[in-house]
């Protein structure tokens, strides 16, 4: 990976810095503004400050549980999807709102933090709602919960996975699309 995304996201010394906490780490939005091209379409399962540096360069969707974050990045389109009980959001909400084409899905979200561990696992049900031939990222692979709701993924999916270390202790996993084959008889 490069170290492109300071300068095409056009990020400060001081975003940069901040990022790796509840935000993705520099190496994620390296490795998306090195195979994503510039206005493409993302959709993001939780937002925040990634919300805001994706959107300098791309189409990006949101889907977020909290009110109060959605629109906080105006150059965002928000679906506000409000957690059930199983802590993921209304598949409802989800599927009737988000766009039928984009080119990378985001995994980090629902928040850990006062959801629970095992909050993001409600994408297992819903694997075959979202497109499997563009590449996935799983943010926070080093969680105990999340690592092995990844691995099912790439299982379930039949997509492989590729995980990265980042330099703030913080792992991430891109998931491969899935190669369509097509078969001509003439």
């Amino acid at each position: 990976m490069t170290n492109n995304a300071t300068e095409l996201l056009n990020l400060t010394e001081s975003e940069v810095k901040n990022l790796g906490g509840f935000a993705v780490t520099i190496e994620v939005l390296d490795w998306i503004v090195d195979n994503i091209d510039a206005g493409k379409r993302i959709v993001e399962l939780g937002s925040g400050s990634t919300t805001e540096y994706l959107s300098r360069r791309y189409d990006v969707y949101s889907i977020e549980h909290c009110a109060e974050w959605c629109g906080t990045c105006q150059d965002s389109t928000y679906i506000h999807a409000p957690l059930l009980e199983n802590k993921w959001y209304d598949p409802e909400i989800v599927f009737q709102a988000m766009p039928g084409w984009y080119d990378l899905l985001i995994i980090d979200g629902p928040p850990f933090k006062n959801i629970g561990r095992d909050c993001r696992n409600g994408i297992l049900e819903h694997l075959d709602s979202f497109r499997h031939s563009i590449p996935w990222i799983i943010d926070d692979t080093n969680a105990k919960y999340v690592m092995p709701m990844s691995r099912e993924i790439s299982e379930r999916t039949g997509r492989p996975i590729q995980y990265y270390s980042t330099g703030k202790h913080k792992k991430f996993g891109v998931l491969q699309p899935k190669k369509i084959e097509y078969s001509f008889e003439g």
